[in-house]
């Protein structure tokens, strides 16, 4: 029983570093467990390669491979996370520098006068626009023209 829990925690071991190791480690030790859990039957004694042994010897083998198979896709899934999660990242910041750049625009020279209006509490409450805030003066310093028409 002991030996089956062997196996086990080596298939476990596999799937870990298959899936979170570099591409070069991953190689190596999918390759070493690939090998190790059929081999590690000839501590039981040297077998008789009869048919049935070699049939034994391929399962177990075929055990490791879906081991590094699992780790394989479970390492498919972290990186197309992880990208996903980039993509998604470099949207938001796309976004967020549109609205900043539609809010945060600099004050115009024309505007600048009305810092100090506004500090000291000249305008009206639940206007919404400066010239409605401060009066047509606002627009007239900024250099505009009254056009009435009929």
């Amino acid at each position: 029983m002991l030996a089956l829990a062997e196996t086990v925690v080596l298939l476990a071991l596999t799937v870990l570093v298959v899936r979170r190791s570099r591409a070069a480690v991953a190689v190596v030790g999918g390759t070493l467990t690939g090998l190790a859990v059929p081999l590690w039957l000839v501590r039981f004694g040297l077998p008789t390669w009869s048919t049935q042994s070699v049939g034994g010897y391929a399962a177990w083998g075929m055990l490791s491979v879906l081991a590094v198979v699992v780790g394989l896709y479970l390492r498919a899934l972290d990186e197309r996370r992880t990208r996903a999660v980039a993509a998604a990242r470099h949207t938001q910041w796309l976004e967020l520098a549109d609205d900043l750049h539609d809010c945060l625009l600099p004050v115009p020279e024309s505007h600048r006068p009305l810092r100090p209006r506004l500090a000291k509490g000249e305008g009206r409450p639940g206007a919404f626009t400066p010239a409605r805030l401060f009066g047509p003066e606002v627009a007239l310093a900024a250099g505009a023209e009254f056009v009435v028409t009929n």
